[in-house]
């Protein structure tokens, strides 16, 4: 069916469409006229919700979006708790009205406030703003007294509710950090009795410089022992080389008495050759310079085996020094392996008595933190409006629907026109010819007083062509 098609069947039907029109635009009205008036209340509210953890103190919105937090509070404002506390806030619980439909819709099964919670909840409304933390909340009634009475009820719920949360939330921390307070006391308290009992049992506090000290001591006892030992192993290799070739020991040389010895022996030497060279042999004086020679060299072996005895006395000497610094080095040593194992173990303890005194100020610290939070009743909620009693109602909306039940009646309309038209089907120009009766439109006749034949320029071609049925020159003739 073409545009054209259409206007005249609505053009032909026109009394049809407009009564359907008209009785959809009344029906639609009346109804309108005859529901119930709804009056709808609302309240603006701001969130501010906690940003921090008191155990950890780890942001818990820092990982959600606002999205997710207002949905949050979406679900707690719809929560029972809510308008539970809702309802006794309104004293609807006491409402004989309310008490008599319970009764009568559930025959006074189930729980009266949840009956209630689940009515309330089907008249809430709740309205978040676009990247916004505000939330606007709707309660829709037939009073608009009972409206706005409901819709800042809820909201005082919501409000007092957060509080609550938040509070009972703190409380449990504070118990909780209370608890662990007192069992890192007695850790802190334990750890200083054992480093007490340590120092008591040690008899002394080792302080650092006298560690120091004892340090120093040791290093100088190991550099004496270490040069005792080597002038130690100088007297022996000396003491040795006296043994075999004692003229030739720095100590016989270096002797005073044996070098003058030995110069007035070779001095008497020379005298005897000299005497020795004039008399001979068996002189007399030959005999008593040879004596004299003899006592020399007597006198000068004495010196030096004096001189060689000195050399072990001093190795002697230089051998128990040696023996009593290494003892007195080992003494010491195990006095400082003493003092060390002893720093060591108080070192520990002193450790384990300052990481408990640590978290015993740490959880003191978090427990004060929460026990003033479990003190702290400000809300967390911002009423931005509160409710008044609307003067207008919500519903129904009387102009909205007399729009859209023209709408509704034009489009029944239209149907209507196409159905009578489909149902009592009538020639309205030439295209209806063609497709109800099949037969080609040779012309149209217009004018009322001569009539006046126009050709469809089909049929003119078939005539200018000179070929043609039989069936176009008869409708021809009888048009003529």
């Amino acid at each position: 069916m073409s545009p054209f098609q259409l206007v005249l069947i609505l053009r032909a039907r026109w009394i049809s469409a407009v009564a359907t029109i008209l009785i959809a635009v009344t029906g639609i009205t009346a109804v309108t006229l005859l529901l119930s008036r709804q009056y709808t209340a609302s309240t603006a509210l701001l969130i501010s919700p906690q940003t921090s953890d008191p155990v950890s103190n780890a942001l818990t919105a820092a990982g959600g979006t606002v999205t997710s937090v207002i949905a949050t509070e979406l679900d707690v404002i719809q929560s029972e708790r809510v308008l539970r506390r809702a309802i006794r806030n309104a004293n609807l619980d006491a409402d004989p009205v309310l008490n008599a439909r319970w009764q009568r819709e559930t025959e006074g099964k189930g729980d009266f406030q949840t009956w209630v919670a689940n009515s309330l909840r089907r008249n809430l409304d709740l309205r978040p703003t676009r990247d916004s933390k505000v939330i606007s909340l709707l309660f829709t009634n037939a009073s608009p007294e009972f409206a706005a009475l409901m819709a800042n009820a809820i909201t005082d719920a919501y409000v007092s509710t957060t509080t609550d949360l938040r509070v009972e939330q703190a409380k449990r921390y504070s118990e909780f950090f209370d608890e662990r307070t007192r069992d890192m006391r007695d850790a802190l308290e334990l750890a200083q009795n054992r480093l007490s009992d340590f120092q008591r049992k040690a008899g002394v506090v080792i302080p650092d410089d006298r560690f120091d000290t004892e340090n120093m001591r040791l290093s100088e006892l190991s550099s004496q022992l270490v040069g005792l030992q080597a002038t130690l192993a100088d007297s022996e290799n000396r003491q040795k080389q006296a043994g075999s070739n004692a003229g030739n020991v720095q100590e016989v040389l270096n002797s005073p008495v044996i070098i003058a010895l030995s110069s007035e022996l070779a001095r008497q030497q020379a005298k005897l050759e000299e005497t020795l060279a004039r008399y001979g042999g068996n002189h007399p004086a030959v005999l008593e310079q040879k004596a004299v020679v003899e006592k020399l060299q007597s006198r000068i072996d004495e010196e030096a085996k004096k001189a060689t005895n000195s050399l072990g006395a001093n190795t002697a000497v230089n051998a128990g020094r040696v023996a009593a610094v290494k003892a007195a080095l080992e003494q010491q040593q195990a006095r400082v392996l003493r003092m060390t194992s002893m720093r060591d173990e108080a070192a520990v303890l002193k450790r384990d008595v300052e990481n408990a005194r640590r978290a015993y100020d740490a959880l003191l610290n978090k427990g004060t933190q929460s026990t003033m939070e479990s003190q702290n009743n400000q809300p967390n909620v911002s009423v931005l409006q509160n409710a008044t009693p609307p003067v207008s109602p919500s519903s129904p909306k009387v102009a909205l629907n007399i729009i859209l039940g023209f709408v509704l009646g034009l489009l029944l309309g239209i149907g209507v026109a196409i159905g009578r038209e489909l149902s009592d089907r009538r020639i309205r120009c030439e295209v209806d010819i063609e497709e109800l009766a099949d037969i080609p439109v040779l012309g149209i006749l217009t004018g009322q007083k001569k009539a006046k034949l126009n050709l469809q320029p089909r049929m003119v071609a078939m005539l200018d062509s000179g070929s043609g049925s039989s069936r176009a020159n008869a409708a021809l003739a009888r048009a003529e």
